[in-house]
């Protein structure tokens, strides 16, 4: 299965920004979790003001390994119907979805070896539609709708690597 970071598309840019920093227009699921590493405020601010295009969550949906009309229920839209844009608040668990991928890239890479092979976005798919008993048996997937949901999912995969128990 391919890194993350090398997956490229050909589709239409991906989002729109409207006072946010300009990112190239051809940016992939791989271009923004490259991105997500800039530390600076204002760019992350930029980030959240995102609009993400229709053929982009189609990709992000490929690389997870789920159907497009899940993710978009995950990010809190009831059905994708004739949608180009994903907008407000549902842009915004896009990219929380984004920054959780992202995290569990960095875990892979600081497994080294061992995790040489590992499909993280697939993982990362499935994973979500699984009771996870330190949500209270809820699937992580419905809880990413919200900021304060995206953490909490967050925390527990960040407790796998630790092997901490929650």
């Amino acid at each position: 299965m391919p890194d993350v970071r090398s997956m490229k598309s050909d589709a239409a840019p991906p989002y729109r920004l409207g006072t946010g920093p300009a990112m190239p227009a051809d940016s992939s699921v791989a271009d923004w979790l490259l991105a997500l590493d800039a530390p600076e405020p204002m760019k992350q601010i930029g980030f959240e003001r995102c609009d993400f295009k229709s053929s982009f969550m189609a990709e992000l949906a490929k690389h997870l390994g789920v159907r497009t009309q899940r993710l978009y229920a995950i990010v809190g839209l009831p059905t994708a119907g004739n949608r180009k844009t994903v907008t407000g608040a549902p842009a915004l668990a896009t990219l929380g979805l984004l920054r959780l991928l992202k995290q569990v890239q960095e875990q892979l890479d600081d497994a080294g070896d061992v995790a040489i092979g590992f499909d993280g976005a697939r993982w990362l798919g499935q994973w979500i539609e699984k009771p996870c008993r330190a949500l209270g048996g809820r699937l992580p997937a419905d809880l990413l709708d919200t900021p304060t949901g995206t953490k909490l999912v967050s925390r527990v995969i960040g407790a796998m690597q630790s092997g901490v128990y929650l």
